[in-house]
């Protein structure tokens, strides 16, 4: 059987799917594997993505690329989102990238980044879901689908993400009643204000890494478990608890905490409020975590086109 490899550049993390194609088209995942590289760290204040941030995002290609060549991987697709989008020398990095390593990252728009996500989470979802709302925190963005029966009805992105608003907004540790008052205060106005234009959804399904955080978070897990992740239902109780639990806490303290992987502990606060502002102005109850995203939905669309032309 073929196998191929999608690599999703995000602003926070950096991840790897490889997938074996069987005779009938369907695929089959051997690894996914995520890794918190903070290539939009400073992007907020400084327009540019930092010297070090992209050698070190540079160097974690090469490892997922060696793990491509020892799995024996046929081809590979890769994708960058928001901070390729927005940084002024993106250019830079993607030109590096390509001549280091012969990988040509795909800058994607919000809406193909929306569009690919839910691909994705589709495949992941159970068939009496008729009709997601689907949407994927990033580290720089947000994207929002809402479907039915397979079919993309709307799609869009804003430009908050849990990097982005931690830059902005918590710049303290830890983070100041009157910073998180702030951040709340700009995700109820402008930042989420499409949100009100949203109904009549039957779900809402949360992708990203503070989402799956705020699910392993909720279970305690030391140890990430997709099986028990995928599927999972967060009560809008459950995250207003975790909510108000990291306010209190340093990133010293966070680092502690079960299900927290380290590496996530200094943006998690503004990533849960994020997640939390969203159920609310939705009026949702809760929400499912989806532990697929941009990566399965590139899958598809690259080396699975009859799934991809189903979901236009």
């Amino acid at each position: 059987m073929t196998r191929f490899a999608t690599l999703d550049i995000g602003t926070n993390s950096q991840l790897l799917l490889v997938a074996e194609r069987d005779e009938r088209g369907d695929f089959h995942d051997l690894l996914d594997r995520a890794v918190v590289t903070r290539l939009g760290l400073g992007l907020e204040r400084t327009g540019s993505l930092q010297l070090q941030t992209m050698e070190h995002n540079l160097d974690q290609i090469r490892v997922f690329l060696r793990l491509c060549s020892d799995m024996g991987v046929d081809k590979i697709a890769a994708a960058g989102t928001l901070c390729l989008r927005k940084a002024k020398n993106a250019g830079d990095f993607l030109r590096e990238v390509e001549r280091e390593t012969g990988i040509r990252i795909e800058v994607v728009s919000g809406e193909e980044e929306a569009r690919l996500t839910f691909i994705g989470v589709r495949s992941g979802l159970p068939a009496g879901m008729a009709r997601p709302l689907v949407f994927d925190l990033g580290g720089g963005s947000c994207e929002f689908i809402l479907g039915q029966d397979g079919r993309i009805e709307r799609r869009f992105s804003l430009e908050v993400g849990a990097v982005r608003m931690t830059d902005r907004f918590l710049p303290s540790d830890p983070a100041a009643p009157g910073e998180i008052d702030s951040l709340r205060s700009h995700l109820d106005g402008e930042a989420l204000v499409e949100l009100t234009t949203l109904a009549d959804f039957q779900s809402l399904v949360g992708v990203g890494g503070t989402v799956t955080t705020l699910g392993a978070m909720h279970l305690e897990l030391e140890d990430y478990r997709a099986d028990r992740i995928q599927g999972m239902e967060l009560a809008r109780a459950d995250i207003d608890g975790l909510c108000e639990k990291l306010a209190f806490l340093s990133v010293a303290e966070r680092k502690r905490l079960s299900g927290l992987d380290p590496k996530r502990a200094d943006v998690i606060l503004a990533g849960a409020l994020i997640v939390q502002r969203i159920v609310h102005l939705l009026g949702a109850g809760g929400l499912v975590v989806s532990d697929r995203g941009l990566r399965h939905g590139l899958m598809q669309e690259r080396f699975g086109p009859v799934a991809a032309r189903d979901a236009k």
